[in-house]
């Protein structure tokens, strides 16, 4: 290691180079730069920590890339060099930095301040970062992160994954319009914001430009302060596959757009979609009509509490689907089931829990399961329905005889709830 006043101030004139800011509560805290291994390249950079010292450092293990501050304080660190990874990864020196000052031009091509949880500010100027080919974790946990500059991703053309970007940027209120407008190669943004607990709204166009996306899972799961989802927000996302946990457990969203899914006809999975929406209202009748590959919506409206009603045809076009697993459990408001709801899903396997304490259900239609004739598992279907009246279908005649394990648990009010076998009930 060596000491150096001089290099400090030139520093401060250099547009090339990486600059953080750290904090430090307690003397002799140690600051360890977290370099990773990336194949075929090498680190080789001068770093000055801030103090009046630097250190030269030629290797992503390079014994001098930790550094002993000997007072308490504020310091800004500085990298000009090849610096090829830089990896938080939810461990080391995290808990210091607070802020990036400016990005400069060191050649990254690893990134990431998982759970650097004192981070509050970023940048914009991203332009020398080129070669980043993913966001993974690049920003996940930074739970004091309170804005995303505008134009951060706009030079990182190469990126095909967002995966776990913003997951736990619990003080994030916002996202930019135009965010992903230059990443056009992106084919994931599963749990890219899920536990972004403050964020209030979505861009309408923010994934516009982001046509090769396959899945959303988990994207906004959690975002407990969301209060609705503009309407052609997937409108050009055409091969996507996939919703499953998408806006689970977002509290406050009172509405879905109609056509919110219109273009995505490739869907096989809503499982978990809105599950836990509990301030959902409605759903709108032809949401699904487009989505003619969908397999499973199992759990996807469950616990959706204060929903009224289900639509008649909201299944007609779905086709494919091969189970209702506890789809509308715990719909608490609902009192009826529309007779032609499973019409058209004959491929259907399994209803097990589909149901389940829809306390307010007061009847079951004849002939809701007539076309039905391939499922194998009503177990805990009407499960607590406690409300219930008239005549339950005679499920259990079917043959070969399914599984009905608890079917109708409870569901003393039936009017053949004596001829139901006891394995039923």
């Amino acid at each position: 290691m060596k000491n150096s006043a001089c290099l400090g101030i030139l520093a401060v004139l250099s547009p090339k180079e990486f600059t953080f800011e750290i904090v430090t509560s307690a003397p002799d805290t140690v600051f360890t730069l977290p370099l990773v291994s990336v194949g075929g390249y090498t680190h080789d950079f001068a770093v000055t920590w801030g103090d009046l010292s630097s250190s030269t450092i030629t290797s992503y293990d390079d014994e001098d890339k930790a550094h002993t501050y000997t007072d308490a304080g504020t310091y800004t660190i500085r990298i000009n060099g090849i610096c090829p990874g830089f990896r938080f990864d939810n461990g080391g020196s995290r808990l210091l930095i607070t802020e990036v000052k400016s990005w400069g031009n060191v050649y990254l091509r690893a990134l990431d301040f998982y759970g650097c949880s004192n981070l509050t500010s970023l940048p914009a100027q991203p332009k020398k970062l080129t070669q980043v080919t993913s966001l993974f974790n690049i920003f996940r946990s930074c739970s004091s992160l309170t804005a995303v500059p505008d134009g951060i991703f706009d030079n990182n053309t190469i990126i095909n994954s967002c995966f776990y970007s913003f997951f736990g940027c619990s003080s994030l209120t916002s996202i930019p319009a135009n965010l992903f407008d230059s990443n056009t190669l992106i084919t994931n943004f599963q749990y890219c914001f899920q536990n972004c607990t403050s964020l209030t709204s979505i861009p309408s166009n923010l994934f516009d430009y982001n046509t090769a996306v396959t899945t959303f899972d988990s994207c906004f799961r959690n975002c407990r302060s969301l209060t609705s989802i503009p309407a052609n927000l997937f409108d050009s996302n055409t091969l996507v596959g996939t919703f499953k946990y998408c806006f689970q457990n977002c509290i406050v969203l009172t509405s879905i757009p109609s056509n919110l899914f219109d273009y995505n006809t490739l869907v096989t999975n809503f499982q978990y979609c809105f599950q836990s929406c509990n301030s959902l209202t409605a759903i709108p009748a032809n949401l699904f009509d487009n989505n003619t590959a969908v397999t499973t919506f199992a759990n996807c409206f469950q616990n959706c509490y204060v929903i009224a009603a289900i639509p008649a045809n909201l299944f007609d076009y779905n086709t494919d689907v091969r189970t209702f697993d506890t789809c509308f459990r715990h719909l608490y408001a609902i009192t009826s089931i529309p007779a032609n709801l499973f019409d058209y899903t004959t491929l259907v396997t399994t209803f097990n829990l589909c149901f389940r304490g829809c306390r307010d259900l007061a009847a079951i239609p004849a002939n809701l399961f007539d076309y039905t004739t391939l499922v194998t598992n009503f177990s805990s279907c009407f499960y607590a329905c406690t409300d219930l009246t008239g005549a339950a279908p005679e499920l259990w005649t079917k043959e070969p005889e399914p599984t009905g394990t608890s079917c109708f648990y409870n569901d003393t009010g039936l009017s053949n709830y004596g001829d139901i076998p006891a394995g039923w009930k």
